[in-house]
């Protein structure tokens, strides 16, 4: 389950990263050393919700998906509960966690970038992060049923989706912030005699 789910999503992310790269240059104002730590942060995201991602398929394709009854956001009342499938969906939840606080670092620090397309697509993906963690709490409160199930799934997709986007928009700005000043040198070096 885990790997099937881990190659549909590779799949999907390859084809979003080239949508975005042979797109049109996008126009950059930011000088390229705030876009390589953005990149970097970018990048990053991109590992952990594909981790996050992975986390929740292996929740399910081992049975812990209701492991821990109808409750949320801890497991019985425990943030360490007893019992390898109810320590197996604790872990996701606490990784879910973990994740959402670092997207919300990478849409704070993409705000001032002066780059608005990377700042919209950063607070999408943190929108969608949200309306997956609901959704996954919907799954508990309603006893796993297919359509809590099925929109956890859509979500999760569109916010990976959403991830790949920030990160191969960043990359695309970095690399065009990169090639101006060089465009610019080989322009004033054809003009010296």
């Amino acid at each position: 389950v885990t790997a099937h789910l881990g190659i549909a999503q590779a799949l999907l992310g390859v084809l979003i990263a080239l949508l975005i790269f042979v797109g049109a240059a996008p126009r950059v104002s930011a000088d390229a050393s705030r876009l390589a730590g953005f990149r970097g942060l970018a990048l990053g995201a991109l590992v952990a919700v594909y981790l996050l991602l992975l986390s929740g398929a292996y929740v399910r394709g081992a049975g812990a998906a209701l492991a821990c009854g109808a409750t949320w956001p801890l497991c019985g009342g425990a943030l360490l509960p007893r019992g390898e499938l109810p320590l197996v969906h604790m872990a996701h939840r606490i990784l879910v966690a973990a994740v959402y606080l670092y997207l919300l670092f990478v849409a704070w620090r993409g705000r001032g970038l002066g780059l608005p397309t990377l700042a919209r697509a950063a607070w999408l993906m943190v929108a969608l992060f949200l309306a997956q963690v609901f959704m996954g709490a919907a799954n508990p409160w309603s006893h796993g049923a297919p359509w809590a199930q099925a929109s956890h799934l859509a979500l999760g997709t569109a916010l990976w989706g959403s991830v790949v986007a920030l990160a191969a928009l960043a990359w695309r700005a970095f690399s065009t912030a990169l090639e101006r000043p060089l465009a610019g040198a080989d322009t004033a070096g054809a003009r010296q005699p």
